[in-house]
């Protein structure tokens, strides 16, 4: 993650929560403490009509002009509705106005009837169902028949669909899948039995296991159903108390599940001896002599076990009553790349540099910037100030910021009252078994009070900044909200277990690495960070990931934090009129509306009252954000396994994957750390690049470039001897002109142009504006201070620059494709081959395609002659780029279609046809350039799509540097998170998972996605290899995708690297590889799972696999010679 001192803020506050927008509204309703108003947003047409309340009886009437929109969900949903609400309907005629009424359930009630007050019974007239009305019985009925027979046969196709399905399922699919439940019912289980220990209630943890096992007995055939890791979470919470009684009874119940102790299982053994109010060393000396039998000595404990606090110090105390010599356990250090490709990298000798990139801080601030990264990861927040709220503030920003903090000081004493009486209704129903199943009490047991009402304040903010941008999916923010709950959760653990602390500890003592040039040439970030660890070895372990929590948990959690924001939080409407009236009309936050999609699906979204979000916005306040979602403000912690790295104390995934593909996390856990090495040290490389904000250009943008226009390299490196010509290249090359130039004549531009870049430098919005003429005008205006700034240092090549210069592969997916295939035309045409001018291929193509609109025209096709003139690069660039990424017939037709409607000249009702026409050229242009490339797309295609089918499995492949890459496309479940019950609320919360690896998967997406995925993995090898040579040679690199930076000084290194690198990847055998790959993953399965009958599929799917294709004349050794291959 990187970096960026001298932060200035943006208004950038639509981006704090990446939520969908929606605003397809068909339902608003506002609800205040004397009485519900709903809103008609249908055809725009909104009416407030009558609300009648009691304390027994809650109907209200909506007034709805009749459409058919409306009519079609009403009556596609009756079916799931008439057993529920034919009791209740009442017959009435169908007029030109139809009644709506609605049931307000439990969880619409407001604060002092939901949490100081029991519930009273709502008599209702009709029925609803998430939101889904029941309406009378006359409109309902009028289509009853054939609803009822599209039920019976939907139910007969859905029965059909289901036993064809299982049909598919092979004995060890059916097994798989069974193991990849269970496991995921483990992780849920863990994830329980640790908040309920530490919610100090061992005792009920214990049963809850027990009949957990039980049921898992019942629910899966599997030889082992437990894990000793789970026993172990007892025998440390009895271990605290000091119940040696009870460490014996978790033990004998280990050997009843014919399981085995484990060294962390003895190590929770010997502590209970040191927290004992009396020590018995005879009992402690058969513990030893039974881990002996066991085949484990005293020393493996403190070498492998996990420690939390002090347990280390307490079983080094106990080991030492017996006088057990225990030798200091030194782990290795500086492991070796067993990747081919970085066999040189393994002699420290190898490109050794006696200059490394600067740390941009010194000494003595490094106490200051630990504390505070810890302290913004300890809140879960970091507040920056908005330049809006730099100015000085008018008179109604004054009356807003007043206004607002009078309401959170109301609010903040409401949600107090609120959260603890939720806590308190939990904690008594969790204590007397009220709940059905697991309570979600002790999940937010141990969280403050304090916590949870500043966390919900904070959400206000969130969704009155957001929510007139981003309407919120309710179920995407209830998991957002119970994830943060998590979190705080986990800074709360690892201060408790003393991990914070050591953590800070090592982490100080780490930025010095980058102070110390004998360091930096000795180590690399990973491994002078386990080198500190080594050299710390007392006290807790860090770098141990916690479990997360299950998503049902989170939902739940989140669910019910927003119930008591929505009955809680009010405000006076009226306050905030620009004509203030002495009348209170205390209104409520939040409201929930519907969004009806074409799968006729009603998804909830929250929104926040217009009134409020203009109260905010009015007010001008600092911006908050989540601290995963801002660069750090020292350098990151080294990543050293898949779950460690990054953030100093909050986790972050290594690769990010969604929370339901547990078939995908579980498999990176089992991934030796050695063979993924490289992938961390290649991250810590980039991540330890450091930015500044170009304050020159952000004090003059509005622009959409704005990002990269901005940043700069935080250390600064002189221009040396060719890097003002660097700058002027790059200059040009962000101009979009001269792309077919050399770098000569890019050059001449440059010079030709001198006077207009100062002007743009020194006058940017009242001279002549040429940066504004630029393809990225806001980089290029960037470009052009940076180079006035050179030019008119006393000596250029002493000027200091901090600016980044990007060399960009040209057209990147197609020149790994044409490498593969050693395509010698292909090559050519993306700059793998040596010339005197940079190749485009975008031209080339529009060239191709031109030539067959010519001929087209020439035999009268009418939309190739209304094409004449239109045909330009710019057209068919998106379209060629992504065509290697997988991009779709009907993708490549809304590519084009968006550039011919932002052609004015262009005759829009040829539009379509056109599009469509070009479309077809296109590809075919490309085919016919690039043979090599179609030849290995198919087959790569092929196989994945004959691999899924025959196999039954999703695609994975391992890349050159070790990656193992598994697709998670897998057919749709609906999942409910029911499990998690909550006092009066049994309804669940479902939600639709693509990433289940127990379903079959989707063979088409696993056939679509495969060739662009491996292309990207090969992409992303390249990038890897190019960022640790770099970083041997001591050159700062960074990368956007293909894009590759640097200093203007050191652009020719950087470019003879990632050249080197290149030809180095595609030397190795990638296709055979893979082809041997798939032949043992697949094949093998295959043939053992596959019935003689099966013969000729197995053989088709051996022989298909085994047809790799064959290989062109390009002799890769050109790329070393290629100018333009980056440029």
């Amino acid at each position: 993650m990187n970096r960026i001192s001298n932060i200035r803020s943006v208004h950038a506050y639509k981006k704090l929560v990446t939520f969908c927008d929606f605003k397809l509204l068909s339902y608003i309703s506002y609800h205040d403490k004397v009485g519900r108003y709903p809103f008609s947003t249908l055809q725009n047409n909104k009416t407030i009509t009558e609300s009648r309340v009691s304390t027994k009886e809650t109907v209200v009437k909506l007034k709805v002009e009749p459409f058919e929109e409306l009519l079609k969900v009403l009556e596609a949903r009756e079916h799931n509705l008439q057993d529920k609400s034919q009791s209740k309907d009442k017959a009435s005629e169908y007029d030109s106005q139809i009644p709506i009424i609605l049931n307000y359930q439990d969880n619409e009630t407001t604060a002092s009837e939901k949490y100081f007050s029991k519930p009273s019974e709502k008599k209702i007239d009709f029925v609803s169902t998430n939101g889904i009305f029941s309406v009378k019985s006359s409109l309902k009925n009028k289509k009853s028949a054939d609803v009822k027979a599209k039920g019976e046969e939907g139910q007969k196709t859905k029965a059909s669909k289901t036993k064809k399905t299982k049909q598919k399922l092979s004995s060890r699919q059916e097994y798989v899948s069974q193991l990849t439940r269970h496991s995921n019912d483990l992780r849920d289980l863990k994830s329980y039995l640790q908040v309920m220990i530490e919610a100090d209630e061992v005792e009920k943890a214990q049963i809850y296991l027990r009949k957990q096992m039980l049921l898992f007995k019942k629910k899966y055939q599997l030889q082992n159903l437990s894990d000793v890791d789970l026993y172990n979470l007892l025998i440390s919470g009895w271990a605290r108390k000091g119940r040696i009684d009870k460490v014996k009874l978790i033990f004998s119940l280990i050997k009843e599940d014919n399981l085995s102790p484990n060294l962390q299982s003895y190590a929770g053994y010997l502590e209970a001896f040191s927290n004992s109010k009396f020590m018995h060393v005879s009992e402690i000396q058969k513990v030893v002599d039974e881990m002996k039998t066991m085949g484990f000595v005293p020393g493996d404990i403190l070498a492998n076990c996990v420690f939390k606090g002090d347990q280390r110090e307490k079983i080094f105390k106990v080991l030492g009553f017996l006088g057990v010599d225990i030798s200091p356990f030194l782990p290795e250090i500086g492991e070796a790349y067993f990747c081919k490709l970085l066999q040189h990298l393994n002699d420290k000798s190898f490109g050794g540099s006696e200059s490394f990139p600067s740390a941009c801080y010194e000494e003595k601030d490094i106490d200051f910037l630990a504390s505070s990264q810890l302290e913004i990861e300890n809140n879960c927040s970091i507040k920056i100030r908005s330049i809006a709220a730099i100015t000085k503030p008018n008179h109604l920003t004054i009356k807003s910021r007043k206004y607002l903090e009078e309401c959170e000081g109301v609010w903040q004493k409401k949600l107090m009252a609120a959260v603890k009486t939720f806590k308190s209704r939990e904690k008594s129903c969790h204590k007397q078994g009220f709940h059905k199943e697991e309570s979600i009490y002790p999940y937010i047991a141990t969280v403050d009070n304090d916590i949870l009402v500043n966390l919900l304040l904070q959400q206000i903010k969130v969704l009155a900044l957001t929510s007139e941008s981003f309407g919120t999916y309710e179920k995407f923010f209830y998991k957002e909200l119970g994830r943060k709950v998590m979190n705080h959760y986990f800074v709360w653990l690892n201060k408790k277990n003393q991990v914070t602390d050591k953590e800070l500890l090592i982490y100080k003592e780490y930025l010095h690495y980058f102070l110390d040039p004998e360091l930096l040439s000795k180590y690399s970030p990973r491994e002078y960070w386990e080198y500190l660890k080594s050299q710390n070895p007392d006290g807790p372990t860090i770098d141990i990931a916690n479990v997360p929590w299950p998503n049902g948990a989170l939902v739940k959690i989140g669910s019910e934090l927003f119930d008591i924001l929505r009955g809680t939080i009010t405000f006076d409407q009226n306050r905030i009129q620009r004509k203030a009236s002495k009348k209170i009309s205390m209104t409520p936050a939040f409201y929930i509306t519907y969004k009806f999609d074409a799968d006729m699906k009603n998804p909830k979204c929250i929104e926040t009252h217009n009134s409020l979000c203009k109260l905010y916005r009015d007010a001008n306040l600092d911006l908050e954000f989540d601290p995963t979602s801002v660069p750090m403000v020292s350098p990151p912690r080294p990543w050293v396994k898949h779950d460690s790295g990054g953030l100093l104390i909050t986790p972050i995934p290594f690769i990010r994957f969604n929370e339901n593909a547990v078939h995908q996390t579980t498999f990176y856990s089992t991934v030796p750390s050695k063979q993924l090495n490289p992938c961390f040290d290649s991250l810590n490389s980039l991540s330890n690049v450091a930015f500044k904000i170009s304050e020159d250009v952000l004090d003059l943008i509005i622009g959409n470039d704005l990002i990269r226009s901005v940043l700069l390299f935080a250390e600064g490196q002189p221009l040396g001897k060719n890097g003002l010509n660097w700058l002027k290249i790059h200059l040009v090359n962000l101009t979009g002109h001269k792309k077919r130039d050399p770098h000569r004549i890019r050059l001449q531009y440059a010079d030709d142009n001198i006077d207009k870049i100062l002007d743009s430098a020194d006058h940017p919005l009242e001279g002549e504006r040429w940066w504004t003429t630029s393809d990225k005008p806001w980089q290029t205006l960037a470009c052009c201070k940076e180079l006035a700034n050179a030019l008119r240092h006393p000596n250029p090549e002493e000027y200091v620059s901090h600016f980044p210069i990007h060399q960009d592969g040209s057209c990147n997916g197609l020149q790994h494709y044409a490498a593969l295939g050693r395509d010698e035309l292909g090559a050519i045409e993306v700059n793998l081959q040596p010339s005197d001018a940079p190749q485009d291929v975008y031209s080339a193509v529009a060239a191709l395609v031109e030539k067959e609109r010519l001929e087209d025209a020439a035999d009268g096709v009418e939309v190739a002659q209304k094409l004449d003139g239109f045909v330009k690069r710019k057209v068919v660039k998106q379209t060629v780029m992504t065509f290697v990424y997988g991009v779709t017939k009907y993708g490549a037709k809304q590519q084009i279609l968006k550039q011919l409607k932002d052609i004015p000249e262009f005759d829009a009702k040829y539009c379509q046809g056109a599009s469509s026409y070009l479309m077809e050229k296109i590809f075919f242009s490309i085919k016919e350039m690039f043979t090599a490339t179609q030849e290995i797309q198919d087959w790569l295609t092929d196989c994945a799509e004959q691999i899924t089918k025959v196999s039954g499995d999703p695609l994975k492949w391992v890349t050159p540097l070790g990656l193992p890459v598994i697709q998670p496309y897998h057919k749709k479940k609906t999942l409910k998170s029911s499990k998690y019950s909550l006092q009066g609320k049994e309804s669940c919360l479902n939600y639709t998972s693509h990433y289940e690896p127990y379903q079959l998967p989707d063979c088409r997406k696993q056939k679509n996605g495969f060739a662009p995925n491996f292309i990207h993995s090969l992409d992303a090898s390249h990038m890897m290899l190019t960022s640790l040579f770099c970083q041997r040679q001591g050159i700062t690199f960074a990368s956007v995708h293909d894009c590759y930076w640097t200093h203007a000084s050191t652009v020719e290194i950087m470019n003879k690297i990632c050249r080197q690198q290149f030809v180095s990847l595609h030397e190795e055998s990638i296709l055979e590889d893979l082809s041997a790959f798939f032949l043992d993953e697949y094949a093998r399965v295959v043939d053992e799972q596959m019935q003689r009958k099966n013969l000729e599929q197995k053989t088709k799917l051996r022989d298909l696999i085994n047809r790799v294709p064959k290989k062109g004349k390009f002799n890769l050794e050109g790329v070393l010679e290629s100018e333009y291959f980056f440029s």
